[in-house]
């Protein structure tokens, strides 16, 4: 699939992030965020080996339990080719507990995304690294 506007894919990209925030954080429905993970997609990270279905399952359980979740996230660069993209990444996911606790993951973040016949951009592969020290995104 040849993508003319690089501009316009990646603004695309930015869209589907901001909604699939608001699935987690407003819409919490884990059904609804597996849609934006493509069929053979792979979260990967330390300890971690999810595919898909995994991904939906994490998803389901935080929010069963009634975990609020906020989200923090930047693109620090963005390189789409065809109907492949490449991201990295900041996040800093924050999860306030129905306890009143709260934990905060901070993670940069290798994306490849990939855009289907239907013209929608999914995640196809998350590579998480750990940001280590404390404070805000930089």
């Amino acid at each position: 699939m040849d993508i003319e506007n690089p501009e316009a894919e990646s603004a695309q990209i930015a869209k589907c992030i901001a909604s699939y925030i608001d699935v987690l954080t407003v819409q919490r429905d884990p059904s609804l965020a597996g849609e934006y993970y493509t069929d053979d997609a792979r979260l990967l990270g330390p300890g971690m080996n999810l595919d898909r279905a995994g991904v939906v399952d994490v998803i389901r359980a935080t929010l069963e339990a009634g975990v609020q979740v906020q989200v923090e996230r930047r693109t620090l660069e963005l390189f789409v080719h065809g109907g492949t993209a490449y991201e990295i990444a900041e996040a800093e996911d924050t999860f306030h507990n129905s306890d009143g606790t709260s934990n905060t993951l901070r993670n940069r973040m290798f994306i490849r995304w990939e855009r289907g016949t239907d013209a929608k951009w999914r995640f196809a592969r998350v590579m998480l690294s750990p940001i280590l020290s404390r404070g805000n995104l930089r």
